[in-house]
């Protein structure tokens, strides 16, 4: 059977203001290779479930203000703890501190430490479009009672932007395409490698409307006094090209199941038409 999809979306934007700018201190307690850039990395929250037994811990790290005015928005804190914790070769950054803004501070400030964990499927609840990962069945981690489907794969773009104060203002943009374990589910093993392949192509799909919004809001010209407004224009035409798009794909595969590997080349060759707009940040300075 073919899956139904939906689609899960986040909108956040950030108006202009002035933060500290991060100051990383980070103390190696084990070398371990650097992960390359397809493999996760897991944040996980302070009191979120955690058991370190067995993993290896491998540093900490502490972010914090650096005295003058730049980022520090807790989507930018989170993206360096993780860079961090990649470059040291962990895959698991546990938050044990979180301050947020407050009287003292305008920055989000943290600490944590990072563990290395050969399976960190347990712990992952979203993960990223990478060219060279591709979803497993122990990503889907829904429930599946009452369901009618064989699979459902729950994607969508997820918005993120916060100011970098300086002459001229700057505008950190994270245009994201996420895959929702929680909610994602295989109800139906039964041909498990195609269900796969047609579960990944949706998500694929994600990624190629992530790159045709991070095109458009790139060549928009879009000043950070309009972002608001045209920005959440451009995500919702996206978000409704996208969703077209994925029912378009599983009406016709419903109907003949060897469209699939068309649809898999058509998706290919819009992907690499748009490497261009292959990454999720970037900076805008209109």
């Amino acid at each position: 059977m073919i899956n139904k999809i939906n689609s899960f979306l986040f909108w956040a934007a950030c108006t202009a203001f002035s933060a500290c700018a991060p100051r990383v201190q980070s103390t190696l307690l084990h070398q371990r290779p650097a992960l390359p850039s397809h493999e996760n990395v897991v944040l996980l929250e302070k009191g979120a479930a955690f058991n370190p037994a067995g993993l290896e811990k491998v540093s900490t790290i502490a972010i914090g203000e650096g005295g003058f005015t730049l980022n520090c928005e807790y989507f930018f804190i989170a993206a360096l703890a993780k860079e961090q914790a990649r470059k040291a070769g962990g895959n698991l950054v546990h938050v044990t501190e979180h301050k947020k803004p407050d009287a003292w501070s305008s920055c989000h400030r943290l600490r944590a430490d990072v563990y290395y964990s050969p399976d960190i499927s347990d712990y992952e609840s979203e993960i990223g479009w990478r060219q060279e990962g591709k979803l497993q069945a122990k990503d889907f981690k829904g429930p599946t009672d009452n369901h009618p489907f064989t699979a459902v794969t729950f994607s969508g773009i997820k918005v993120e932007a916060a100011t970098l104060a300086g002459l001229p203002p700057r505008l950190q943009v994270s245009i994201e395409s996420v895959f929702d374990c929680r909610k994602s589910y295989i109800a139906d093993t039964s041909g498990l490698q195609f269900t796969l392949e047609h579960e990944q192509l949706h998500f694929d799909i994600t990624e190629w409307h992530a790159r045709k919004l991070r095109q458009r809001v790139q060549e928009k010209a879009i000043s950070l006094g309009e972002w608001n407004n045209r920005m959440e224009h451009l995500f919702q035409e996206a978000n409704e090209e996208l969703y077209r798009m994925q029912d378009q794909y599983d009406s016709e595969v419903y109907t003949n199941p060897d469209r699939q590997e068309a649809w898999k080349l058509k998706v290919q060759a819009e992907l690499y038409a748009l490497e261009a707009f292959k990454h999720p940040s970037f900076v805008l300075s209109r």
